[in-house]
């Protein structure tokens, strides 16, 4: 089982509920491919939610060819999105989460910046 070695949460709490973006990245090795998931939480009720995902290079800016897209629900609780990654130099990974609550639409950004996976 790989152990992951670098990790991010954010969290904003809306109308009493909270909802989580976890970023998670494992860098390929030698030996095996990395691992990069996103994880998105809500504690309330189901409902809309959708989980956007870039990744690109640290020194260039550049999108790279792994950890990009989205997913999104009508009703959930949790969006995933999971890739295995091949190696790479130091990415930063950006995370965009929205839920509506009440009617309204709300974002939560998530970001780990400059991060080689270990």
């Amino acid at each position: 089982m790989t152990t992951f070695a670098v990790s991010k949460t954010g969290r904003k709490t809306i109308n009493g509920n909270t909802l989580t973006c976890t970023i998670t990245y494992f860098g390929s090795s030698s030996y095996e491919s990395g691992e990069l998931d996103v994880y998105a939480k809500w504690s309330g009720s189901a409902t809309k939610m959708t989980l956007t995902v870039e990744t690109v290079d640290y020194y260039t800016g550049e999108t790279v060819s792994f950890g990009n897209g989205s997913t999104s629900s009508n009703s959930t609780t949790s969006l995933d999105k999971f890739w295995h990654t091949p190696a790479a130099d130091k990415i930063s990974i950006y995370a965009c989460t929205e839920v509506n609550s009440g009617g309204t639409n709300h974002a939560l950004y998530t970001q780990l910046e400059g991060t080689d996976g270990y």
